[in-house]
Formats: C-alpha cells, sequence, structure tokens
C-alpha cells in the first residue's frame, strides 16, 4: 500500500493493511509480480497481540535514494539499494566473500536495531536457487522464521525442530509475501497473509533491544517492499486473551 492510500486509510480508522501490531502474516502477495513489485492490495490484516502507537519507519521505496545508515544496518558487507521501487539486497563482492572463512556475506542480511516492542508490516520475496536458512530474524536468533518444504516455524537460537509451526503453507523463492509481526515482552505473533498465524514466546525476547533483520537465500537476493514499522502501546489489545487461546 503506497503513502496516499496508508494515511486515508488511517484517518477512516481503519488500520486493516498496515496495523501488523506483531502479527507477521507471510501469504503470497502476487506470484506473478514484476520487478517494481507487487501490484494488488494487501489483505485484511490487523493487530492481534499489541495497538500500535506511533510511526516509527515508513518506505514504499519509490524513489531511489540512498539509505539512512543510521536505520539500516547492512551485515558482512552485503550490498542493499533502492531501485525499481523495491529495496534490494545482495551478497557481498566476490572479492570481500573470498577474503574471508566467514561471516563473509554469502547471503544478503541487513538489521533494523533499536525498535524496543513493535510492530512491522511489510512485503517480501527471496530470490536464488533455493531459500535454504532465508529467514525473518527477531533480536538477533533469539527467534526466527525460517521456511522449509510446505511449513513455515518460528525457531528458537541453534533450534533444529520449530517451537511452533503451520503445515500446508510453503514460501516460494520468486514470489512475493505480506508479512505483518508483532513483538510485546516475551511474545512474537506472526501471520502470513492467507497462511498461517503463528505465535511464540521466549524470555530472551524481552530484553529491551527490538531488532528484526531479513536474511536472503545463499547466492540469491531479497526484495522489501511497502514497509512500515510503530512502536506500540503499552497495553496490549483487549482481546490478546482470547485469541491466544484459539491460536495453536
Amino acid at each position: 500500500m503506497k503513502r496516499a492510500r496508508v494515511e486515508s486509510a488511517l484517518r477512516r480508522g481503519s488500520l486493516a493493511l498496515l496495523v501488523l501490531g506483531g502479527v507477521a502474516s507471510v501469504g503470497p502477495v502476487n506470484a506473478a509480480a514484476g520487478a517494481s513489485g507487487p501490484q494488488v492490495k494487501a489483505g485484511p490484516l490487523k493487530p492481534l497481540l499489541v495497538q500500535v502507537d506511533r510511526i516509527k519507519l515508513r518506505d514504499d521505496f519509490d524513489k531511489p535514494k540512498p539509505l539512512d545508515t543510521k536505520i539500516w544496518k547492512p551485515i558482512q558487507s552485503t550490498r542493499w539499494a533502492i531501485e525499481e521501487g523495491v529495496l534490494k539486497g545482495i551478497p557481498a563482492t566476490p572479492e570481500f566473500q573470498a577474503s574471508r572463512q566467514d561471516h563473509n556475506g554469502p547471503k544478503p542480511v541487513m538489521d533494523i536495531k533499536g525498535l524496543g516492542d513493535f510492530a512491522i508490516d511489510v512485503k517480501i520475496k527471496f530470490e536464488g536457487k533455493a531459500l535454504g536458512r532465508s529467514a525473518i530474524d527477531f533480536d538477533h536468533h533469539i527467534l526466527a522464521v525460517r521456511f522449509t518444504e510446505h511449513t513455515v516455524g518460528i525457531y528458537e537460537h541453534s533450534g533444529k525442530e520449530p517451537v511452533s509451526k503451520s503445515t500446508g503453507f510453503e514460501v516460494k523463492t520468486g514470489q512475493w509475501y505480506h508479512v505483518l509481526a508483532e513483538v510485546k515482552g516475551d511474545t512474537l505473533v506472526v501471520q502470513f497473509e492467507r497462511g498461517p498465524t503463528l505465535v511464540a514466546q521466549s524470555a530472551p525476547l524481552a530484553a529491551p533491544k527490538g531488532e528484526i533483520r531479513f536474511i536472503g537465500p545463499m547466492q540469491g537476493a531479497i526484495q522489501l517492499d511497502d514497509l512500515t514499522i510503530w512502536s506500540v502501546k503499552p497495553e496490549p489489545q483487549p482481546s490478546w486473551a482470547a485469541t491466544r487461546a484459539k491460536l495453536p
């Protein structure tokens, strides 16, 4: 959703698309979308855990410009730029990758830090031969959303099995997905548009860091579009307890 439509929705009091208050939703937005980004309207995603407060960051990447390095933190010298209406990340240069044995940037990685409790709405596309360990990572591996064949799961640091998962939903390379995620205290809620809703808890998540990391495929690329991040109010959604009881 571009800025004019976003502001119109907010004026009407409708937070349908943008209010991710802590729900990470990843579902196919437009399998046929071109390089300029997804061209369909996002689904009716609403906050489940948090009440969103102030917009901390919003960008539709429509116009090329340098990235604000106070906000965007490319990892391992991976290369990121706004082009053709999206933010695109690719691996570090072959020279950099050959210069060291590890942490040498073979897959694009981008951090946004210092968010505290937050909600994020974003469209995302992975590109490459295989997803591998592509992920949406929270607080430096404390919890991470990862993808295997026909399964989406939330994993704890170094965990081999997901603490929360949904089968029958597959994230594929080359397709756009709309994701809403929300972090409050020790709880992460992730919802995939036209897909599953996942919930996980981890005590270390409650430490006041607030970091999200986007990790792309090995020797592949990752694209982001229509990103909004909010701070959240101290009180959760009044309906959260009832909603949580209905979720896996």
